[in-house]
């Protein structure tokens, strides 16, 4: 990010100084001009090289992480507290939005 001090809060949005964060990782946007970053409400963020997914690459992202979810052992607890058919409407709630 052009004019980001060392000491600056990085713009990755990881809370760090920009010199104990992205400044040396060639992860910035002062040497990589086509760097993404975003940063959710959680404090979720992602950095990638790169133009922003398409609305199918964060469906099909989605539907992998929702899979991965079904085959792991929260699912058996989220089947058990709330029932299958209510368990599978909150996986539904489990995607992707950038914003």
């Amino acid at each position: 990010m052009p004019g980001i001090g060392r000491n600056d809060p990085c713009p990755c949005g990881s809370g760090k100084k920009y010199k104990k964060c992205c400044l040396d990782t060639g992860a910035n946007t002062a040497t990589n001009p086509t760097l993404s970053t975003w940063v959710d409400q959680e404090g979720i963020h992602v950095v990638q090289a790169g133009v922003p997914p398409t609305a199918e690459e964060l469906d099909e992202m989605a539907t992998i992480f929702q899979g991965k979810l079904r085959a792991s052992p929260l699912w058996d607890e989220m089947v058990s507290r709330f029932g299958e058919q209510q368990a599978g409407e909150l996986l539904k709630d489990c995607k992707i939005e950038l914003k």
